[in-house]
């Protein structure tokens, strides 16, 4: 198992929520059944591992004590990749009509261990830009947009487990399956935040559920 598996397990043991692993196929499944009440949803779970440019720098920081990293790729992009990779476990099980949820776990050391809140926004709809139109600045998202109101409306949220062994959802706003109101006080350890406008039209960061 994963790192993010077994911290997915203590989560699930710490608060008191039921699970199943999913027997591995020749066809791709997601990894775990998270049954909540008389409701379930799927998990598949992915780790965040340090990479070249992360392990250089923290190299340098030791014999600088400052360094920078993540200089050259666009914000948002190891998140956009884990979506793609999700999507191929996901997209199988459609037909269920459960809440699909992508489980982000940062395995990563030192000051590399981090995934913000603005680099889950801008990989799941797309960079932040600026349109000049007619002496005024929109602000909207752009290219590389994953949740769009055609594309992946089977993945319900985007997580991340915490070191806490708690886990922040953040919801995809064009969803078709997505955790009942009424159901939000059965999920103990487990924060929802979403958008309050259409990224389709607007910028904008996520707020609490």
């Amino acid at each position: 198992m994963t790192s993010g598996e077994i911290a997915f397990i203590e989560f699930c043991n710490m608060h008191n929520y039921s699970y199943e692993r999913i027997k591995e196929t020749d066809i791709k499944t997601p990894d775990f059944i998270l049954y909540y009440s008389n409701m379930s949803m799927l998990v598949e779970i992915k780790d965040y591992e340090i990479n070249a440019e992360e392990l250089s720098a923290l190299e340098y920081y030791k014999q600088h004590k400052w360094a920078t990293w993540n200089t050259t790729c666009n914000i948002g992009n190891r998140v956009r990749n884990k979506i793609d990779d999700a999507s191929k476990q996901l997209r199988n099980y459609k037909d269920l009509k459960l809440p699909f949820i992508i489980l982000l776990y940062d395995n990563r050391i030192g000051a590399t261990k981090i995934i913000s809140e603005y680099e889950i926004n801008v990989g799941m709809y797309g960079l932040e830009s600026r349109i000049l139109n007619h002496n005024s600045i929109e602000i909207k998202h752009g290219p590389h947009r994953k949740m769009t109101s055609k594309e992946k409306r089977y993945i319900s949220y985007l997580g991340i487990l915490e070191e806490d062994s708690t886990i922040v959802l953040y919801e995809n706003y064009y969803a078709d399956i997505k955790i009942d109101d009424k159901d939000l006080n059965l999920l103990a350890g487990i924060r929802i935040k979403r958008k309050a406008n259409d990224p389709g039209n607007t910028f904008s960061g996520f707020i609490d559920r």
